[in-house]
């Protein structure tokens, strides 16, 4: 079984903890960068997607309306 999922208790904690995940995996991965792909990045749900990205300090590029992060 999964342990039980405990919420941030704010954005700023969330962005922290992707941060810190982030920089593990790019550790683990010979410094290759996985990508985000968001499919409706410019919708409702999206659109969040994208923001909590940039946030996080994680690079874009757009390719036919579609948004790519570069983890």
């Amino acid at each position: 079984m999964f342990k039980p999922i405990q919420p941030f208790r704010d954005e700023s904690a969330l962005i922290a903890h992707i941060q810190a995940l982030l920089a593990s995996i790019h550790a683990k991965n010979n410094g290759k960068t996985p990508v985000v792909h968001i499919m409706g990045a410019l919708g409702r749900c999206g659109s969040g997607a994208v923001e909590l990205c940039r946030k996080a300090g994680i690079d874009e590029y757009y390719y036919n309306y579609f948004f790519f992060f570069l983890l």
